[in-house]
Formats: structure tokens, C-alpha cells, sequence
């Protein structure tokens, strides 16, 4: 038996109001993102990657989110990550951070890309809250 082997994508979602939004989970990036495979690549494409593609974990203070996906779509999905410009009505641009084989790997790069990301910065306690509660999906992400 063949085991299946994934790849983990993470991004940096840039809003262009910077602004903290809690509206916007997982489920509303992954529709999203699912729309942007519709429009990009067809009927084809989106079934051939949406059995595998699944967002693992988006944290709003940081705005980092990771996608897993198989290894054979991964470029599919990079491809049409990177041409969204808008989710929810707020300008956004996807920047990809790191491409990883492994769960822990992909936990290692969010850890340094979330440290970076908010050092200097005061959080409110709603923010600091969201945060605590990304990290606690951090660490279940191998889940």
C-alpha cells in the first residue's frame, strides 16, 4: 500500500487595511480558496486538488495560514493561492513563506514567522487571546 504524502503551504496574508478581523477563519479562506481553484482551473482542477486540500491552521494576529494539500497538486494550489486579491470584500495579497514535506517542519517555519511577525508589536487582549487560541492549533495541527 502506497502511503500518501502531502505538502504544507504557508502563507502571509497582507491585508492592505491591516486591520485585525475575526471573522475570517479557516472555513471562510478555504471557500476562498476553493473558488479561486473553481475559477483558475476548472471542474478538473478543483476536484483533482480539493479531496486533499485542507487549511491546518490560520492564526489573524499574524495572518500566517497553512494548506495542506497532495504533492501531486501542490502547484495548482500555490498557483491559485497567489492570484486571490480579495476575501470577504478586504483587499488581501498571499505571500508564500515556505513550501514544507512534514507537519513538523511547516510547525517549525510558523513558530519563527509568528515570532517575527508580532515582536515590537502590543496586543490587545482580544488579539492576545486569538493568539493563544492559534497557538493551542498549533500544536494539534499533526493531528
Amino acid at each position: 500500500m502506497v502511503r500518501f504524502k502531502n505538502r504544507y503551504l504557508l502563507f502571509e496574508l497582507a491585508w492592505k487595511d491591516g486591520k485585525y478581523n475575526d471573522s475570517i477563519n479557516e472555513s471562510v479562506l478555504l471557500a476562498a480558496f476553493r473558488d479561486s481553484l473553481q475559477q483558475n482551473f476548472g471542474d478538473h482542477g478543483l476536484g483533482s486538488a480539493l479531496a486533499s486540500m485542507q487549511v491546518k491552521y490560520y492564526n489573524p494576529v499574524s495572518s500566517l495560514c497553512v494548506v495542506r494539500c497532495s504533492r501531486d497538486e501542490y502547484r495548482q494550489v500555490w498557483c491559485s493561492l497567489t492570484v486571490i486579491t480579495e476575501i470577504k470584500h478586504r483587499v488581501v495579497a498571499l505571500r508564500m513563506l515556505r513550501l514544507a514535506g512534514t507537519v513538523t517542519s511547516c510547525q517549525r517555519a510558523v513558530g519563527v514567522c509568528h515570532a517575527a511577525a508580532t515582536q515590537g508589536r502590543r496586543l490587545t487582549q482580544q488579539q492576545a487571546k486569538a493568539a493563544e487560541e492559534a497557538g493551542a492549533r498549533l500544536a494539534k495541527m499533526a493531528v
